[in-house]
């Protein structure tokens, strides 16, 4: 039954390979890039209202929006570029008590939408808050003693403590295949450990928080949940108003193109990033090596190595989960893509085909040229080559981006908001709407529930992780 099961994704691969192979590949690339050519088609359509919307916009509010934009970019930038570096090196180049916990448990912030943890930290830290009530309460004072939590500042937070996961997981990876046996070369010809961290793991891990940071920064800028309930007006708001509040479509459109702009020049960064992490592992190199082990940490490092890996855990994922358990409430073809299912399943194949390519690739990045000639010499191509030599070897990756995919999918707002039949609210759609409207202790439930379904794909990743990692150093 077990070998059963194992293959059943292979049976489902080969058949959908099988389908798509009559298909040509531009057709397919055309479908997925449709939304975006009819975004970017917004700009010949300009007309006297789109035009004077943008007039005024460009006049008074663009350029707030531009850089508020910008500001929350550098600081989420810096912020899950530390954390992720930080953490990936603790559990990669360091052994200590606990580390193997804190390997799965990092990666439990990728199950929490970044607005579940907005309204989590605003249900806590508000005026009316817990928090606050309890610190007047102790010290006698009155008025606010805390900062405001829907801010620029709350919104960061927010960020990075719900996206890091993306930089820890590329620059995780990174350094468990090379890092901890080039340091101990390092440590040989004499360079001390604070050395052998700035110059041998950090340039090694810096094409993947590279390539982390940037996806990172899409979802920042593609945020609409966190922006719209902290009152921030950043450009996706804008667009959004553009849309909504003026009506008029083709101004929002243009706006987004904008936008796209952007997030092209963050793709080009994050596969430059990706070509620079293709490296082969030398022949012989075993990380798991008895010459080859993590640094050994005890006492003060020990305290160190918890509080950089436990603190993420405890804000992105502990805290939220915990205070919302204590909150718990007590009581035409247009139509057939606006109006049904269809739109909302062609939406997120659009918007989430990046983060599932960016995994495979990663995967045939690893795959020896040498194998396809070997293959090819022995009379083995096309389909025949895909399932007996690719696919034993993309498993574990098309398992991987499976996995990031339905977290993502689930815990997406924007397209879902937008897109959604009547009367299909997912689980993010109810949170969202009864933040929105003050009813923080009900949209504990969904937001929980939402929570607890994204827990066992972020499981079975870490297992995957692992599982990855035991068989480098085989």
């Amino acid at each position: 039954m077990c070998g059963f099961a194992q293959s059943l994704p292979y049976i489902f691969f080969v058949t959908l390979v099988r389908r798509l192979s009559s298909i040509p590949p531009l057709l397919i690339a055309l479908l997925i890039a449709l939304p975006v050519l009819a975004v970017l088609a917004s700009v010949t359509q300009s007309d006297a209202q789109s035009l004077q919307i943008l007039r005024e916009m460009a006049e008074t509010v663009l350029p707030r929006y531009a850089a508020n934009s910008l500001l929350l970019c550098v600081l989420v930038a810096i912020g899950v570029a530390a954390v992720g570096a930080s953490t990936a090196c603790a559990v990669t180049l360091f052994d200590f008590k606990g580390r193997s916990t804190f390997e799965w448990a990092l990666l439990l912030p990728l199950a929490m939408p970044a607005y579940v943890v907005a309204y989590a930290y605003t249900d806590f830290l508000q005026y009316s808050g817990p928090a606050q009530s309890a610190i007047r309460t102790a010290l006698g004072v009155q008025g606010r003693v805390l900062p405001e939590v829907r801010s620029l500042g709350g919104a960061v937070l927010v960020f990075v403590c719900a996206l890091y996961p993306y930089v820890y997981l590329l620059a995780r990876a990174a350094l468990a295949e090379r890092a901890t046996h080039l340091m101990e070369a390092a440590r040989m010809l004499g360079a001390p450990l604070r050395r052998r961290i700035r110059a041998v793991a950090l340039p090694l891990a810096r094409p993947a928080i590279a390539a982390g940071v940037a996806l990172a920064l899409m979802e920042t800028l593609a945020d609409y949940g966190v922006s719209s309930y902290f009152g921030l007006e950043t450009f996706t708001t804008g667009i959004y108003k553009a849309w909504l509040a003026m009506d008029n479509r083709i101004a929002a459109a243009q706006l987004a193109v904008t936008l796209l702009v952007v997030v092209a020049v963050l793709l080009k960064i994050e596969r430059h990033a990706q070509r620079r992490m293709r490296f082969a592992q030398a022949k012989g190199a075993r990380a798991g090596s008895a010459e080859a082990r993590p640094v050994l940490l005890r006492g003060k490092r020990l305290a160190v190595a918890w509080l950089v890996c436990g603190l993420p855990v405890l804000l992105g994922f502990v805290l939220p989960v915990g205070w919302m358990q204590a909150n718990y409430p007590q009581s035409g073809f247009g139509a057939l893509l606006t109006a049904s299912i269809v739109g909302v399943v062609w939406a997120y194949l659009v918007r989430f085909c990046a983060v599932a390519l960016q995994s495979v690739q990663s995967g045939y990045a690893r795959i020896p040229v040498s194998f396809d000639d070997s293959a090819r010499i022995l009379g083995v191509t096309g389909l025949k080559l895909m399932r007996r030599v690719h696919w034993p070897l993309l498993r574990r990756s098309t398992f991987v981006a499976a996995l990031l995919v339905f977290v993502d999918v689930m815990k997406e707002l924007p397209a879902t908001l937008v897109l959604r039949p009547f009367n299909h609210d997912t689980l993010a759609v109810m949170a969202y709407q009864l933040a929105r409207d003050e009813r923080l202790g009900e949209a504990a439930l969904p937001a929980l529930a939402l929570v607890a379904v994204g827990l066992l794909p972020v499981i079975l990743l870490s297992r995957s992780l692992r599982s990855e990692g035991q068989a480098l150093a085989c």
